[in-house]
């Protein structure tokens, strides 16, 4: 119901009686307010039809924005240490990685070696067959690495041909036993998956302490590679 009270202003109704109220008493029909809830419930039900599978799909969109988003700076941080044909370490990581290991080693005092590799004929090679089968004679390299190297080890790329391996707690003798071995598979799976005879040079080198320098301590190793190089020829 609906209530309006006024006060008439007409002498001729009132004769001058001002405290008279007209109350004016109005009643809605109940199959109005009823008409007016289905109206109403039907527009809530629109609404909720509409905007509830909107929230979802907005919701769905946002999830997937952030999760490329993060594949996307999980690709940009492997981009960044890894080398992109082999999947090993690039020069910059492992110049970190080296840099690292000598600051252990100086506090542990475990040694800290490392050989310098070299494949052999890799330049005949992609002359004669294509780059592509020089690129797999790469791709080989790294998997054999991958799999003959402790979990301690780091092994990586640095360039062309040239490979880095971090041999951290063992001496010049273990590591010459470790890369003669991983010789010996990186022949075997040459002939094996590509029909190659295939080999590469190498040179080892260790951290002589507080009086090494890092450029020399590289340098060591890539000067007997050569000199294995060279007596193979």
């Amino acid at each position: 119901f609906y209530q309006y009270s006024f006060n008439p202003l007409d002498d001729t109704v009132l004769k001058g009686d001002d405290s008279f109220n007209w109350t004016l008493v109005m009643k809605i029909p109940p199959a109005l307010i009823q008409e007016d809830n289905r109206i109403l419930n039907r527009s809530i039900l629109t609404a909720d039809l509409f905007l509830v599978p909107f929230g979802a799909l907005t919701g769905l969109l946002i999830g997937f924005l952030i999760a490329r988003n993060r594949r996307y700076l999980v690709t940009l941080e492997e981009q960044a240490v890894q080398d992109s044909l082999t999947g090993l370490y690039n020069k910059r990581a492992v110049m970190e990685k080296l840099d690292y290991l000598i600051q252990l080693t100086e506090r542990s005092r475990q040694p800290v070696t490392l050989a310098f590799i070299d494949l052999d004929g890799l330049k005949a090679l992609n002359d004669s067959k294509g780059h592509k089968t020089g690129d797999s004679l790469i791709i080989l390299m790294a998997d054999v690495l991958k799999e003959e190297i402790r979990k301690t080890d780091i092994a990586s790329r640095i360039g062309g041909d040239e490979f880095l391996l971090l041999l951290p707690g063992i001496s010049n003798y273990e590591a010459e036993g470790v890369l003669s071995r991983i010789h010996e598979e990186f022949q075997a799976a040459g002939q094996s998956m590509l029909g190659l005879a295939v080999s590469f040079s190498w040179g080892i080198s260790r951290w002589q302490g507080k009086t090494d320098d890092l450029q020399n301590f590289i340098d060591r190793a890539d000067i007997r590679m050569y000199e294995m190089k060279k007596g193979r020829r």
